[in-house]
């Protein structure tokens, strides 16, 4: 395994010379090693750490066993997760009590080091192929934004945070003008690629926080946590014009100019309620079509 990849690992075992071989071996082949001596320890680790999806766990450790960790960690995780049980236990019994336990693999020490490191690959394969499931399930696969589903969910936690925090939240929608004569007059192809620049061109001017997923055809939202309306206007106008600036590039010689209409509303605190944040939006927008597009309006209470 390339040592690029630094895939991170947590280790959690009670025994300290099983914790110092695990970590060194994991170390050499190329891995992020977390290590914990506990299952509490190891639980902290867990909620202090993004990106942590692979385990190795004894089963008899103090505090909180392995298998008790094992059944807390798939129930409290809503994403995929391979966990190695590493266990003196051996028999198909324990097996079996591990695997409808949570684990995914079953290792008896003292442990191969060899055997271990083929069974961490194939979490690693496993891992692989769950990533790019959950990919195709939240993503649009034309752009990489979220789908409908996710950005929407993305709308409903971020308002949910404005009113506990009671801080602003802006929302953009952003709709390509004329998108259909685009598709009649250099096909769907065209309408693809125009729609693949506008969202790099949005991703490559917002914050990692930040959240853009396609609506519908050609209208994206565009999630702006604690952020000022005249932050937002900013990002939009911004977001415009480069995407007018852009000659897309056709078969043949032909290029291909696209413009965006967007518009903005913003709830603070709470208000307004989020399904009253979305009209104002899609009010916003609609002004900024009938004012002849390419431009971003931002909705104000009449």
């Amino acid at each position: 395994m390339s040592s690029v990849n630094k895939l991170k690992v947590l280790i959690a075992d009670d025994d300290l010379i099983t914790r110092m071989l695990l970590q060194r071996n994991l170390t050499a082949w190329g891995y992020q090693v977390h290590v914990a001596s506990d299952g509490e320890q190891a639980w902290d680790i867990v909620n202090a750490e993004d990106n942590l999806r692979l385990f190795i766990v004894d089963w008899g450790m103090p505090k909180l066993d392995g298998l008790e960790f094992c059944r807390t960690l798939k129930s409290e995780c809503d994403y995929f997760l391979y966990i190695i049980m590493l266990t003196g236990r051996s028999g198909t019994d324990n097996i079996v009590e591990a695997m409808s336990g949570g684990a995914d693999d079953f290792v008896t020490k003292p442990f191969v080091a060899e055997e271990l490191r083929v069974r961490l690959q194939v979490g690693e394969r496993i891992l692989e192929q769950e990533k790019k499931l959950e990919f195709y399930a939240n993503r649009d696969y034309l752009t990489g934004a979220w789908n409908r589903r996710v950005i929407l969910n993305h709308l409903r936690e971020e308002w949910e945070r404005s009113v506990r925090e009671r801080t602003k939240l802006s929302v953009v929608i952003f709709d390509l003008d004329m998108f259909k004569q685009i598709n009649d007059r250099y096909g769907h192809q065209a309408g693809d690629q125009a729609i693949s620049v506008f969202c790099s061109i949005v991703m490559g001017n917002i914050r990692p926080y930040d959240k853009l997923g396609r609506y519908g055809g050609e209208e994206f939202l565009l999630v702006l946590p604690n952020t000022h309306e005249q932050e937002a206007v900013l990002v939009a106008e911004r977001c415009c014009t480069q995407v007018a600036d852009v000659n897309i590039p056709l078969p043949g010689q032909d290029t291909l100019t696209v413009t965006v209409s967007a518009g903005v509303a913003i709830s603070d605190a709470g208000n307004p309620p989020m399904n009253d944040l979305f009209k104002n939006c899609d009010k916003a927008l609609y002004q900024a079509k009938n004012n002849g597009r390419n431009q971003v309006v931002l909705y104000k209470q009449s």
